[in-house]
């Protein structure tokens, strides 16, 4: 009976689907056809009967990876999934290989661990970006080049946290800042650790993975569902950015003004090696993506690319640019300095482990984790495709009538 009332809810859902895809394609509001929205519901009805499936059908390589090896009760394939999904196929044998090693270093009686499945992650994503970076600087890009250069690096990198202790405090405000405000300020997206294991040009890291899987990556319905997540979440988005630099400047007992932060060399070569900069500049490229575009409407193939305007280098675009990015300033200062006594306990507790959980650092934050897509139930899936579903046709809509007004 339980399974009956199911198909019965996504029986419902389809048939809207399918009525409103005829209502609308009837309007004739624009010269070129609109894609048929009957796909939505398949989509639901495969999620659901997807989740009813044996681990073992869901995922066969990692079930034949860890088959010869003890396996923790904390073993969560699901979630070992989800990591996999951003991975390249080399990388991919790289992670299963790191599990198993950090498992073997700790020499554990419960076998594999999410523990070690954590380390892994770090590992993989700090490889990545570490190897990203080296090819930027150096002249010889070859892998052995770039094996040289990580391993020299991580040598004075370990070298100069021994030596200054209060280097690795930094990091540890710095990318525990960000994990805060990106806690208290969601963006569509988990913390799943924060790591203060330094690894080739890196101090520290928090890993952040989306909640869930977009099932059609080149469609133009995703692209518009990015889009427009894009736009909603800026604001967070930006402080989460900022939240590295404040962190640091909370440390100090400062509070500096925008102005001062942004140009301040302090914040730009201690702790955070650097990346106060970089996350400055990522905090600046979401700002001008949403001042340029936060009116557009994406929902069509035959729409002309994002392109830059001739607003793009106008001096209105760059103060409406300032005043955002200083606005989140201000908010993420006060949001960190009013949460400082939990910002400590996620320091203290990376500071004594290396590594915090993305469950651990949740707990201390007083919040539940969020959850992924695949821990969702069929009932919640639905739901939350239905809400893309009208979220795109009220997208749709206004487009075309936009247009048709103007013919």
């Amino acid at each position: 009976m339980k399974h009956n009332k199911k198909q019965c809810l996504f029986l419902v859902i389809s048939v809207f689907v399918l009525v409103t895809d005829q209502l609308y394609a009837s309007l004739s509001l624009w010269k070129k056809p609109i894609v048929a929205m009957a796909a939505m519901s398949t989509a639901v009805i495969a999620g659901y009967q997807y989740n009813e499936l044996r681990p073992q059908v869901k995922f066969p390589e990692i079930e034949e990876a860890f088959k010869d090896v003890k396996i923790a009760p904390n073993f969560n394939i699901p979630l070992i999934d989800h990591h996999c999904g951003w991975l390249l196929k080399e990388e991919m044998t790289n992670f299963f290989t790191k599990i198993k090693e950090f498992a073997l270093e700790d020499k554990s009686l419960e076998g594999v661990s999410m523990h070690h499945v954590d380390k892994a992650v770090t590992y993989i994503v700090m490889d990545r970006m570490n190897r990203i970076t080296a090819r930027n600087v150096l002249v010889c890009k070859d892998d052995q080049s770039v094996n040289d250069y990580l391993t020299a690096n991580q040598t004075v990198l370990e070298r100069k946290l021994e030596l200054n202790p209060q280097l690795k405090k930094y990091n540890a405000y710095h990318e525990a800042s960000h994990c805060l405000v990106r806690i208290l300020k969601p963006v569509d997206s988990i913390i799943t650790q924060l790591s203060l294991v330094p690894q080739g040009m890196y101090g520290g890291i928090n890993i952040v993975v989306p909640s869930c899987k977009r099932a059609v990556k080149h469609s133009v319905k995703y692209a518009s569902c990015v889009h427009n997540q894009k736009i909603l979440n800026t604001k967070h988005s930006i402080m989460c950015d900022l939240a590295g630099g404040i962190g640091e400047e909370i440390l100090n007992g400062e509070k500096l003004s925008f102005e001062e932060f942004i140009t301040s060399p302090k914040y730009k070569t201690i702790g955070s090696v650097g990346l106060v900069g970089t996350d400055i500049h990522n905090a600046a490229m979401e700002a001008k993506y949403y001042c340029m575009y936060k009116d557009f409407i994406l929902v069509s193939n035959y729409q002309e690319e994002l392109v830059l305007s001739e607003y793009s280098n106008s001096k209105d675009l760059h103060e409406e640019i300032y005043t955002l990015l200083e606005e989140c300033y201000e908010e993420a200062y006060k949001l960190l300095s009013e949460n400082k006594d939990v910002l400590d306990k996620v320091v203290a507790l990376t500071l004594e482990q290396g590594i915090t959980s993305g469950e651990e650092i949740y707990t201390l934050v007083g919040k539940t984790r969020p959850k992924f897509d695949f821990e969702m139930t069929g009932v919640e899936r639905a739901q939350k495709e239905v809400v893309d579903l009208i979220n795109w046709t009220s997208n749709r809509m206004a487009f075309y009538e936009l247009n048709h007004s103007q013919v």
